[in-house]
């Protein structure tokens, strides 16, 4: 398995986490969950940039189930989240 795909399947898990934490209200894992899917798409990108981070969210990783707004707007929910 690839470094990408490594860091691919790590921000699924991590995403997972992130989601079951904000249904449970459990903001010290919102916070960390959300900063380990966010550094897991830099990962993926090979870059710190904002904007090609959100783009490889948007093309690489949930294309296929959501618009680009809403994957923009889940980026920067991810930002926000994870207080970074």
């Amino acid at each position: 398995m690839s470094e990408k795909d490594e860091a691919r399947s790590r921000f699924y898990s991590y995403y997972e986490r992130y989601l079951d934490a904000r249904h449970h209200m459990e903001e010290p894992e919102i916070q960390r969950y959300a900063m380990m899917s966010l550094v897991q798409i830099h990962l993926i990108s090979g870059s710190s940039d904002q904007a090609k981070a959100a783009e490889v969210m948007r093309n690489e990783l949930m294309s296929e189930l959501f618009s680009e707004d809403q994957i923009l707007e889940m980026y920067q929910t991810l930002r926000k989240h994870s207080t970074i």
